[in-house]
């Protein structure tokens, strides 16, 4: 009874160094998306097709979000991404022009500008600040 005893106490407690030892904390992972998030906002899109560093900043982020814990922060950086991304190319200055006086340009700034104020503020909170 005792050895079984006993190795329940180790079992636990190697599980518990184990959990412990797993990987980045909640908050940590949360770091990240708030990380993943500010690269992805810093990186220049003009509309389709995207240049490599965008979508290695969205596939960052992709990721980030994924693993991210505060499901509100996710869902607000997945909000940003879908918004930022469905901007339709814009290769003249006529064409911005005529997006940006458009009804979908404000639909889609109804949707991202909230959803990005939540992430910079959830990031704040976690004491990773996004420069923006």
């Amino acid at each position: 009874m005792r050895v079984v005893a006993k190795f329940l106490l180790f079992a636990g407690l190697a599980a518990f160094v184990v959990g412990c030892a797993s990987g980045p904390s909640a908050a940590e992972r949360d770091k990240q998306v708030c990380a993943a998030f500010e690269t992805f906002w810093d990186t220049g899109y003009e509309g389709p097709p995207p240049s490599p560093e965008m979508v290695a900043a969205s596939r960052k982020l992709d990721n980030a979000i994924k693993h991210g814990d505060d499901k509100e922060l996710t869902a607000a950086a997945q909000a940003v991404i879908d918004g930022v991304l469905s901007t339709p190319p814009l290769k003249s200055r006529a064409a911005a022009k005529g997006y940006i006086s458009s009804d979908t340009f404000k639909s889609v700034t109804a949707v991202v500008e909230p959803n990005d104020r939540l992430v910079e503020s959830r990031c704040d909170q976690l004491g990773r600040h996004i420069n923006g």
